[in-house]
């Protein structure tokens, strides 16, 4: 089985720009994909906190294994078909069980076979040593996104889904939304950090979204340099084409230290600027 380049992120980082440049690129991404460029079988499978923290890590490492050998080789075991087509009773985002049955038949149909392959799914970084046990070759690209913006934005899904699991209380969930967002966005992304460069050192890539948007000649050739892509003038001009300033682009400079409950330590753990006043 083929190693995997997996895109993952909080919620509303800019994932679905570095997914469609990846495609625009010649790598299979999926084909049950949302407008947000998120696989959708992946979603599935993995973005159920009650699964991931109440299985065994063996039983979570089969299921990625199955998953991989779905997506690259349209293969799947019996059991496991039926397990997944149980899990549809409780489906995440409506996804019940025909709409697996069809996700599952049209990988069968056309795997990646030996295709540059992966998928963009933001929550993947909660899975992530458990990613690298299965797929110890992958490519892994975390995208981050100011902290003071991410605290002011309406995608809470990862902090309602997974704050808990991060030592966040419901309550301040509740009522302290802003700076709850903001402490998830600490713990999370380092985490994600520090997990990717310690097992997977130069498979590991920290890609700011504001650095694809402000340098994005710049970004594109050390995103096609971590790949051990050429890249050249086509897929620059592809790449460029993508890439969009957001109209909440600059939200974060609306955003004081006080609102988010920021100590002047959280920023600079991932390149960005404490505010100057």
């Amino acid at each position: 089985m083929s190693s995997p380049i997996v895109v993952g992120a909080l919620g509303g980082s800019g994932t679905r720009v570095v997914s469609s440049i990846l495609q625009a690129w010649g790598v299979d991404m999926g084909r049950t994909l949302n407008e947000s460029e998120d696989e959708l079988l992946f979603t599935h499978l993995f973005k159920r906190p009650g699964y991931i923290h109440a299985v065994s890590d063996k039983n979570l490492q089969q299921r990625l294994r199955a998953y991989g050998q779905l997506r690259s080789k349209g293969t799947i075991h019996r059991k496991e078909y039926a397990k997944w087509m149980r899990e549809a009773l409780d489906p995440v985002h409506e996804l019940d069980q025909p709409w697996v049955e069809g996700a599952i038949k049209t990988y069968q149909e056309n795997p990646s076979g030996k295709n540059d392959w992966g998928w963009k799914e933001p929550n993947s970084h909660v899975i992530l040593p458990h990613l690298v046990s299965v797929f110890p070759n992958m490519k892994y690209i975390h995208v981050i996104r100011h902290g003071y913006a991410m605290a002011k934005s309406s995608n809470l899904q990862q902090l309602n889904l997974w704050g808990m699991h991060y030592g966040i209380r419901p309550e301040k969930i509740a009522d302290e939304p802003v700076m709850a967002q903001f402490h998830y966005w600490r713990v999370a992304n380092l985490g994600a950090k520090l997990v990717g460069e310690k097992l997977l050192g130069e498979r590991f890539f920290l890609l700011r979204i504001e650095d694809l948007v402000e340098h994005p000649v710049d970004t594109l050739g050390r995103l096609a340099s971590f790949l051990k892509m050429n890249l050249d003038a086509e897929m620059l001009v592809e790449g460029q084409k993508i890439i969009t300033r957001p109209s909440s682009f600059d939200r974060y400079k609306e955003v004081t230290a006080e609102d988010v409950g920021d100590d002047g330590t959280s920023l600079p753990l991932f390149g960005y600027a404490n505010p100057s006043n």
